[in-house]
């Protein structure tokens, strides 16, 4: 039963990405269309050479950098911060672990 939910549960996660990965390849005319269509009648890559023209992998450059610095300054941290909490006897200490691990 459990191998049923997760098996639900993943593709109800992939549902959007399948359907932004469908709506990427059509056309302006295609996507606004109502009721909208799953399967792109005519693909175009059109999309994807405007955004490569606007600078889209410098946005991509960037994005990356300021996620990778996030990342290197929150690991230490979070790590600093769950071995004090270890190491003390707090009440509630428990939630503040399961907290921090939710939030880094």
């Amino acid at each position: 039963m459990t191998r049923i939910a997760a098996t639900l549960v993943v593709l109800w996660s992939l549902g959007p990405f399948l359907w932004f990965s469908l709506v990427s390849v059509k056309g302006p005319q295609e996507v606004s269309r109502r009721p909208p269509t799953l399967v792109p009648e005519r693909p175009t890559l059109e999309g994807y050479r405007l955004a490569a023209g606007e600078g889209l992998l410098r946005w991509m450059r960037n994005s990356a950098v300021v996620s990778g610095a996030t990342t290197l300054v929150a690991i230490p941290l979070a790590a600093m911060a769950a071995y004090a909490l270890s190491r003390t006897r707090l009440r509630g200490r428990r939630a503040i672990l399961g907290l921090l691990l939710a939030v880094s």
